[in-house]
């Protein structure tokens, strides 16, 4: 029996190896991509169902959350450590669909408990000179979709949250209800002085869990005149899938318009850890590309 050098006998077995290493290699997943690519659809959008199966036709963008810490009230430590985008469009209308991980359902606030948040924001102007990431900048103003689990509790379930808190307040009555129509304003002005002085939360209305802001900065948040905007959220017990829909921009010269390339930001406040207002993780620009003519 003729014997095989040792040397050769290693390097041939050292060669198949690496072949049959190759061959069994698998490929590299693929790079989650750098930008929210709302595509256009036909049909209609999933705007008020964060479980519809037609999510799936947008790439999800992944984008880490970064603590507010650039003003007072700041946020000491982050809770949730990112959130997962999808975004579609009909040429009208678009959605975005937000998930991240919460062991908690949030659905009412009171003294220390705080409700589970969301939010969307884009610039005004279209193009590439965007304002601070963080509530935008003088001149330079933002739009702000925020959605909220307590509003959508009060507006599917008729749950009034004062109510739910203290089960045995009691109102005798407001005085404005029993007024005429022409002395009604100037009464719910003089016994609703929130709602008169333009408060953020009472001017929000009551048929959407949404409310549409606007920002040139910290302390510059204010309601938007029309409030357009709708959304919805799921809890599934480990983490909360919201959706957050408006219109498309109808002028020349805005943001959101079909074919645009243009930037997003996200929010997400975590009640269960004390996050309201200021106090909230968020992202910075993310580039958006609406899709164009199907």
């Amino acid at each position: 029996m003729k014997r095989i050098p040792l040397a050769l006998s290693l390097a041939s077995a050292a060669a198949l190896a690496a072949i049959a290493s190759c061959t069994r290699q698998e490929k590299p997943p693929p790079v989650p991509p750098s930008e929210v690519l709302a595509r256009r659809v036909k049909g209609a959008l999933p705007a008020a169902d964060p479980a519809s199966g037609e999510w799936a036709a947008a790439p999800e963008h992944v984008s880490k959350l970064l603590l507010q810490d650039q003003t007072e009230p700041k946020l000491a430590q982050a809770t949730v450590e990112s959130v997962r985008v999808r975004a579609l469009h009909d040429g009208q209308k678009i959605a975005f669909c937000m998930e991240w991980l919460d062991a908690s359902a949030d659905r009412l606030s009171g003294p220390s408990r705080f409700s589970d948040a969301a939010a969307v924001q884009v610039p005004l102007a279209a193009g590439g000179d965007v304002p601070d990431a963080a509530m935008g900048q003088r001149k330079k103003a933002v739009r702000i979709h925020l959605w909220k689990a307590e509003w959508q509790e009060e507006l599917e379930k008729g749950v009034d949250p004062v109510k739910a808190l203290y089960p045995n307040v009691t109102v005798d009555h407001y005085p404005y209800d029993q007024a005429d129509a022409k002395a009604r304003p100037a009464m719910e002005a003089l016994y609703a002085p929130a709602k008169a002085l333009g408060n953020p939360v009472a001017a929000r209305r009551s048929d959407a869990p949404t409310q549409d802001l606007a920002a040139e900065g910290f302390g510059t948040l204010t309601p938007l005149h029309e409030q357009v905007s709708t959304g919805r959220g799921v809890h599934d017990g480990k983490r909360w899938a919201v959706t957050i829909a408006r219109p498309l921009d109808p002028r020349e010269g805005e943001a959101l318009r079909a074919g645009a390339r243009t930037y997003a930001a996200f929010a997400v406040w975590d009640g269960a850890a004390g996050n309201v207002g200021a106090r909230k993780m968020r992202t910075t620009w993310i580039p958006l590309l609406l899709e164009g003519a199907p």
